[in-house]
């Protein structure tokens, strides 16, 4: 549709789209003899196994872009999705095959798919000096499922994949790029969201159900801010950039009494690109240094599944980042 505004003959015009989607996966998790891992001990026998089926027959899908004049527009788009089941075993975090068969026995008739409603709107400016974009995101998830940590897992204690039902999420993304001259321009870029339980989840002690009090808290492993900044340089074949990102703290335990500290990161790269170099089309030359400043940081965190509660700060599901990592690379095209 397109409509003239009179007074100042601006041109607007409006795009709306919608449709749908059809998703269905069937995972097995049979295993043979032939499949089984070269673990000392190790058997079919171990591992859960069994067939389980995600997916919806209908997933609506909507957009609109409002183009307001030639450099800036307005957006919107909400969809409906389902998430497949994360394959994988005994340590493969929110898999439903990482339990023993009569857990996953039990659990077949009971599990859901992860679903999710995700709603955006925002603005787009795009010009020969900047660009720019702001824009707010809702979503709604539903039949939450993590693994939930039942022990050392140096101790062969297997992760427990546990249903935390809803989860929503609230957020707000900005981001630039400005031209600098000279070859040089800056991006940064900020988002805000913040992800909270929408229920309690209700746990086991033998056959005695306990209600575990999670509603309102934080998600795990869902920092509330991130932020990134950007210099970049290019001049005919040569190209150079400097970067850093923030991470703010995240959580790892449902209670929120588990957590890691915010971190900042820097890395740096710099090259050359031949067009021609005898037989090959295009040459690239690089070297990057990543994490600049030698930071001591956690770089995942659940890697043995999520806990309840860590008041005591003694939970095994951390992993380090990597050192001050230097790197270089040579690529061809012929």
């Amino acid at each position: 549709m397109t409509l003239w505004k009179a007074e100042n003959l601006i041109r607007v015009s409006l795009t709306v789209s919608a449709g749908f989607k059809t998703i269905e996966t069937t995972t097995d998790g049979t295993l043979t003899a032939f499949d089984t891992p070269v673990i000392s001990g190790a058997s079919a026998a171990n591992y859960a196994q069994g067939t389980l089926t995600s997916g919806k027959p209908i997933l609506p899908q909507f957009g609109a872009n409002y183009k307001i004049d030639k450099h800036s527009e307005m957006f919107g788009d909400a969809a409906y999705n389902v998430r497949a089941y994360v394959a994988g075993g005994n340590g493969f975090g929110p898999a439903p095959w990482g339990v023993t068969q009569v857990a996953f026995n039990a659990q077949k008739s009971t599990i859901h798919p992860e679903t999710s409603w995700t709603e955006e709107f925002g603005y787009r400016y795009t010009g020969d000096k900047a660009s720019a974009q702001v824009n707010y995101f809702h979503v709604n998830f539903s039949n939450r499922l993590l693994a939930l940590q039942q022990g050392p897992g140096i101790a062969g204690n297997a992760s427990v994949l546990t249903n935390v039902a809803g989860v929503t999420t609230n957020g707000v993304d900005v981001s630039g790029v400005i031209p600098i001259g000279a070859g040089f321009s800056i991006y940064n870029g900020l988002t805000f969201s913040r992800s909270t339980y929408d229920d309690n989840v209700t746990t086991y002690s033998g056959s005695t159900p306990v209600v575990e009090a999670i509603k309102g808290k934080v998600a795990v492993d869902t920092p509330e801010l991130l932020y990134k900044t950007e210099l970049s340089y290019r001049n005919k074949g040569f190209f150079s950039r400097i970067a850093a990102d923030y991470m703010s703290k995240r959580y790892y335990s449902y209670d929120n009494t588990g957590s890691v500290d915010g971190r900042f990161l820097s890395d740096c790269s710099m090259g050359y690109k031949f067009q021609e170099a005898g037989a090959f089309k295009d040459l690239k030359m690089q070297l990057s240094v990543y994490n600049l400043f030698d930071e001591k940081y956690y770089s995942s965190i659940g890697t043995n599944g999520f806990v309840l509660n860590d008041s005591t700060g003694t939970v095994d599901t951390l992993q380090v980042g990597s050192p001050r990592t230097f790197v270089g690379s040579l690529s061809v095209r012929f």
